[in-house]
């Protein structure tokens, strides 16, 4: 994670994000449940995109407990999902995308 997500890890102590984890065994939505339930406050969780490998839809169904399509599969190196206060989130995205 400190190779792969290097960049992200500077941003998001750049912009004093509230908190962070890696996609990986759980899933984009084990995940961001695992955030949700540690916050004091109500959140909103908004996909805007979500990148998706060539032929993954082939794998759901035949491999065990992959469950991608329901948003709990086990990617491993699946991204940075990170919680970020609304007054920084335009800043930090202009970040990422550049």
């Amino acid at each position: 994670m400190a190779t792969l997500s290097l960049v992200g890890a500077r941003l998001l102590r750049k912009h004093q994000v509230g908190a962070c984890t890696d996609v990986t065994g759980f899933g984009i939505l084990g995940h961001a449940d695992y955030l949700a339930q540690a916050q004091k406050n109500k959140i909103e969780f908004v996909i805007n995109r979500l990148p998706v490998y060539k032929h993954l839809l082939k794998v759901e169904g035949k491999v065990m407990n992959f469950r991608f399509l329901e948003g709990y599969a086990a990617e491993t190196s699946g991204g940075l999902l990170m919680s970020v206060n609304p007054s920084k989130k335009e800043a930090l995205m202009r970040d990422l995308e550049s």
